[in-house]
């Protein structure tokens, strides 16, 4: 048994993921530089709008003028004894815009993060993962029966897990990795297809989820932009002669007769008949489970403030943790890094080298924190970096950040009945870097099991 993880117009997922009050908008990703900015990939409400992948940013907009909102300024509430404080997760410069969709520019380092995260949730669930394309996984699910049920339980499971990293996904299990990989990418939410109904399940499907995922998985690996354009230029051609033969689902195209098939489109074409009976199968390609953890957001506009900084920052802990929940790890150290709003304020750099040059060594703000023990606790995490960020500003408006986590196994310890109780290791960091803030750095240490001070 095989499943796929596919989710939909993943460019918008792992914005989504960072923005998650966008999940009930019409957003459109952007790609491109000025003046050939198009769109990219959209959700299903953006297309329910009218707008359409390869339109210019203001044909999209055209579309999406129908009825005016407000851009959503995504806000939580941290409350705090009895007071209540609002972080606002972009600048409140945000101006109303006469759009009814949300636009924002692809971010290549969110789609690396919310795959990553994906990769987690599939490790945690098989060893046995192959890495197809950034917006699907394939699994291979034998023997995993007594661990999680039968096939459905393991499908609904898997969704759950999906889920729980901030991601939508559809799942698709099949007796064979490319019926499942297509049950995934045609239907929506969970679909199981039992032993021998594959022809029968999948027959419904346009044969253009038949195409896209031959194309990822059994086309030649092109290495050059010239043999890119040729297997986008085969790709359509097919495509062409299957609309011309009537042939637009995979019922249509199993029905064919083989040999006439194999003498018009060769052996690509005998292959893409078999696997629209669902009725093909292959060795998955295994990954290996990362060891590196590290989330990154790109901002529209530049924060200035801790308390919107903090609002992000919570996100991304969030999402880091997630990860290391799912494979059953803990945190030993914290890197975070911010790029700055680039300032030209040295009236000597006049060149643009010398411009790049000053921007990579003064325009990346770095800060680090080792843990004595390993923790999971985001809470934990945002307040020790609060204070050390109080501590130590940055100096100027962060643009973007990066998140990155040691990995360690969790800590386990056993309590004696007749020993005191000690404070818990996260009160008692958080304890000692409100102390260090005040009077100072590398005045004040744990030393058996009590806090120490020095003075000046």
């Amino acid at each position: 048994m095989f499943a796929c993880i596919h989710i939909p117009d993943f460019p918008v997922a792992a914005i989504v993921r960072a923005e998650p009050l966008l999940r009930e908008h019409a957003v459109a990703v952007l790609d491109g530089k000025p003046p050939q900015v198009r769109v990219f990939a959209l959700n299903d409400k953006g297309r329910l709008l009218g707008m359409e992948i390869g339109m210019t940013r203001l044909q999209a907009s055209i579309f999406a003028a129908a009825k005016p909102e407000r851009a959503p300024a995504i806000k939580t509430v941290a409350k705090k004894k009895s007071a209540q404080i609002e972080f606002a997760a972009w600048p409140t410069k945000a101006q109303p815009t006469p759009a009814n969709a949300i636009f924002r520019q692809r971010s290549l380092a969110q789609e690396d993060s919310a795959h990553a995260a994906l990769l987690d949730v599939a490790h945690a669930f098989t060893p046995r993962v192959e890495d197809t394309h950034p917006d699907r996984l394939l699994l291979d699910l034998g023997g995993l029966e007594r661990l999680y049920g039968a096939a459905p339980a393991m499908a609904r499971q898997l969704a759950s897990r999906v889920s729980s990293v901030g991601l939508d996904c559809n799942i698709g299990t099949a007796a064979n990795p490319d019926a499942a990989m297509h049950a995934a990418c045609g239907f929506s939410g969970v679909t199981v297809i039992p032993v021998g109904e594959e022809a029968r399940r999948l027959g419904v499907l346009p044969i253009t989820v038949l195409l896209d995922s031959f194309d990822l998985v059994h086309g030649s690996e092109a290495e050059t932009s010239a043999s890119v354009r040729e297997h986008g230029k085969h790709r359509e051609q097919m495509l062409d002669t299957l609309e011309r033969w009537g042939v637009r689902d995979f019922r249509t195209l199993a029905l064919l007769p083989e040999h006439a098939l194999a003498s018009r489109l060769g052996a690509a074409g005998t292959r893409l008949q078999q696997l629209s009976r669902g009725a093909g199968t292959r060795t998955l390609a295994l990954c290996e489970p990362q060891t590196h953890f590290e989330e990154a957001m790109e901002l529209e506009s530049a924060v200035e403030t801790l308390e919107p900084l903090s609002f992000l920052l919570n996100r991304l802990l969030e999402q880091l943790c997630a990860r290391l929940e799912a494979r059953a790890l803990a945190v030993q150290e914290l890197s975070l890094r911010l790029q700055l709003e680039p300032r030209v304020a040295d009236e000597q750099t006049t060149t643009l080298q010398e411009l790049e040059k000053a921007g990579e060594l003064h325009d990346l703000y770095t800060r680090t924190l080792r843990l004595p023990v390993a923790m999971r606790d985001p809470k934990v995490f945002l307040k020790l970096l609060q204070l050390d960020l109080a501590a130590h500003p940055p100096g100027a408006p962060v643009c973007k950040l990066w998140l990155a986590a040691e990995p360690a196994q969790p800590r386990s310890a056993q309590r004696g009945l007749f020993l005191p109780i000690t404070p818990e290791a996260e009160k008692l960091e958080i304890t000692l870097a409100r102390i260090n803030g005040v009077v100072g750095e590398r005045r004040a240490g744990i030393h058996c099991d009590r806090v120490f001070t020095r003075s000046a």
